[in-house]
């Protein structure tokens, strides 16, 4: 087992334990949690764990790696959706003035973007697709890295989406907004064949836990509420840097992750600065997770060393 590895597993245990903390925080919340869907999923869980711990006294650490993954994507996953409910139930004022205004600052037309969209069918097609594999990759992707050895990768993959998750949803406390598709009153009925469903889905969960008294929280039923930054376009990042190590995955999920990044702005109802400050937080998060894995002296981006995880 090398260096990278150790380190890898560690960062990765390190953030799932951060990412399940925040629940600590709940009884300071207005938050309530359901929980029958956490009680279902448990035993599964637990059941997961139990057998990785096997597996690793086994010494069949191919196993072992694709338990580990898993279980921490879930916990992760899960744990996000609390993190970011609680961020937008502090209600600080609206923010989507001052990221229209941003938008506008750097030359980007929102209504133009998505009008362009709207006239193409064949491209609202691939944009809603891509918005909707979110969740497959981050669960698909960091198995097949570690069934192919490239275990570090996989393992870096799952805890910089924690990290992804925790820090968005922290930096949101300030930056809430109801999205473009609602703040430019774009209206639904005028849109040819751009689908808008994710644009307006997560609205009534988000005025509810910002507005309401008490809101109870049921992670399978949750929606996507932050906006700024774009947790979609953050994850298309780590997605198309997590596979670029592996030559079958490089070019499909590269180009996977451009469409799912340009989606979160057409279907994601996203401003391109809620995009690109997802971008630049996973890249950041890159850099702090590869000082820590790497055995190299210095942070390093784009040159890695190769990966000698489980094979």
């Amino acid at each position: 087992m090398t260096r990278e590895l150790n380190r890898a597993r560690i960062a990765l245990f390190t953030v799932t334990a951060l990412a399940g903390c925040g629940l600590l925080f709940l009884p300071f919340t207005k938050l309530v949690l359901d929980r029958g869907p956490i009680y279902g999923i448990l035993p599964s869980l637990l059941f997961i764990f139990g057998l990785g711990v096997y597996l690793h006294k086994r010494g069949m650490l191919l196993l072992r790696g694709l338990m580990e993954v898993l279980v921490c994507a879930v916990v992760i996953s899960y744990a996000g959706i609390v993190w970011s409910h609680a961020a937008i139930s502090l209600r600080h004022p609206l923010a989507d003035t001052y990221l229209i205004a941003l938008d506008r600052s750097i030359g980007f037309d929102w209504l133009s973007f998505v009008a362009v969209v709207d006239r193409i069918p064949w491209l609202d097609a691939a944009l809603f697709a891509a918005y909707q594999s979110f969740m497959y990759q981050l669960l698909v992707i960091p198995l097949f890295l570690v069934a192919s050895g490239l275990a570090v990768r996989g393992y870096m993959l799952v805890a910089g989406f924690g990290l992804l998750c925790m820090a968005a949803s922290v930096i949101s406390v300030w930056f809430p907004a109801v999205g473009a598709h609602v703040a430019l009153a774009v209206d639904p009925a005028s849109l040819k064949h751009l689908n808008p469903h994710f644009g307006y889905a997560f609205l009534d969960q988000f005025h509810s836990v910002r507005n309401d008294t008490t809101f109870l929280l049921t992670v399978n039923k949750a929606a996507g509420i932050l906006t700024f930054p774009s947790v979609h376009a953050g994850a298309a990042f780590l997605c198309g840097w997590a596979a670029w190590k592996s030559r079958i995955l490089r070019f499909p999920v590269g180009f996977l992750n451009i469409a799912m990044a340009m989606s979160a702005i057409s279907h994601g109802s996203h401003y391109l600065v809620d995009v690109i400050a997802g971008i630049l937080l996973s890249a950041s998060i890159v850099l702090i997770l590869d000082g820590l894995v790497s055995s190299s002296i210095r942070f390093r981006l784009f040159r890695y060393l190769p990966a000698s995880g489980i094979r």
